[in-house]
C-alpha cells in the first residue's frame, strides 16, 4: 500500500510522504549525517535532515556564548538570505550557521527581487 508501517512511524521523524519517498529521504538524512562525521562539519546545514531543528540552534546558540562569553539569553538568530548557493559558500564568514532546504507554501521566493512573490499555478 506504499505507506510507512506504524511502527516505523513510532520512531521515526514525521512526515507524510509514501514509503518509497520515505526511504530516500532517510536515505539521504543519514548520509548527511554520516559526511558530517566522516569529514568536516558541512558549511551549510541541510535543515530537513534534523529530527529536532530547534536543538540544532540551541546547539549553535550555545557555541557562540561560548566563544563569544556572552550570555546565552542575550543572545538572538538574524537571518539573512544569501544570493550564493550552498555550494557557492566555501567557509563561514559569520558567526553562527548557513542553513538550507527551507520550503515556502502559497509563494515562492524571487531571486532577484529578494522577497516573496505571488505563487506560479499549473
Amino acid at each position: 500500500n506504499n505507506t510507512v508501517p506504524d511502527i516505523w512511524k513510532q520512531h521515526s521523524y514525521p512526515s507524510m510522504k509514501p514509503l518509497f519517498s520515505w526511504i530516500k529521504d532517510l536515505g539521504l538524512r543519514v548520509q548527511f549525517f554520516q559526511d558530517w562525521i566522516e569529514k568536516n562539519p558541512p558549511i551549510a546545514m541541510w535543515l530537513p535532515a534534523f529530527f529536532y531543528p530547534q536543538s540544532f540552534f540551541t546547539g549553535v546558540m550555545q557555541n557562540c556564548a561560548r566563544k563569544t562569553h556572552l550570555a546565552f539569553d542575550d543572545l538572538c538568530f538574524d537571518h539573512i538570505i544569501m544570493s550564493e548557493s550552498k555550494d557557492e559558500l566555501k567557509k563561514l564568514e559569520v558567526e553562527g550557521c548557513y542553513v538550507y532546504g527551507l520550503y515556502i507554501e502559497g509563494a515562492k521566493w524571487e531571486k532577484e527581487r529578494k522577497c516573496l512573490g505571488e505563487s506560479e499555478f499549473g
